[in-house]
């Protein structure tokens, strides 16, 4: 299951760069149909709907931070490469292991340091070989970082609710949460604006499905 939800996350990279749209509006629109598109299965679903206020609230602050996430990973898309990118956002493990063991006292083990130093210094690499093309490349490379941060601290905060809180209703508030976030946030910095291409949104409901 995990090597079948790798293959189609892979997908992700190559389907925003294909896309004419600013970045915001890419990340809008591949929550706004993952959120509809997970919508469809509420006649199927047979479980318990109630959230708790508290595991409400935490669903919701983990949908602030998986918005933030792909705002500026998907920015961080339009200014250096795919590689360098996906390099990047996927140390998200590295920041998860960090916040394991600053907040929960989780053991990492010389093994995760191992690979958390691994992960540094690769990325530093990736990092001082783009500063040599250009500096655009390396504002990219930041934002990749800063995607990988805020896409750890949205698993490592759903490690809390889906202990109690099943997978269909824990998705509908963080994907809604996730769109209007990037909604917010593309009124705010203007640059939301509805694609000009059609063979946009044919991208974006291949990105959300």
């Amino acid at each position: 299951i995990l090597l079948i939800g790798v293959f189609f996350v892979s997908w992700a990279s190559i389907l925003v760069r294909m896309c004419g749209s600013d970045s915001t509006t890419i990340a809008f629109f591949r929550m706004f149909f993952s959120a509809i598109m997970i919508s469809f299965t509420i006649p199927f679903y047979k479980k318990q709907w109630f959230i708790k206020k508290s595991d409400l609230m935490i669903s919701v602050l983990s949908g602030i931070f998986l918005g933030l996430h792909f705002f500026t990973w998907i920015a961080s898309l339009k200014l250096t490469s795919i590689s360098s990118s996906v390099v990047l956002v996927t140390t998200q493990p590295v920041f998860v292991a960090i916040l394991g063991f600053l907040i929960l006292r989780e053991k990492v083990g010389l093994v995760g340091i191992f690979a958390i130093i691994l992960s540094m210094i690769g990325s530093y690499f990736v990092a001082s070989g783009d500063l040599q093309i250009d500096s655009i490349h390396l504002k990219g490379d930041i934002l990749a970082i800063l995607g990988a941060v805020f896409a750890g601290s949205y698993l490592f905060i759903g490690r809390f609710v889906r202990r109690r809180v099943d997978l269909i209703p824990y998705v509908m508030v963080v994907y809604g949460v996730s769109a209007v976030v990037l909604l917010i946030l593309g009124l705010l910095f203007s640059n939301f604006r509805l694609p000009s291409n059609n063979n946009d949104y044919l991208l974006f409901f291949l990105m959300a499905l």
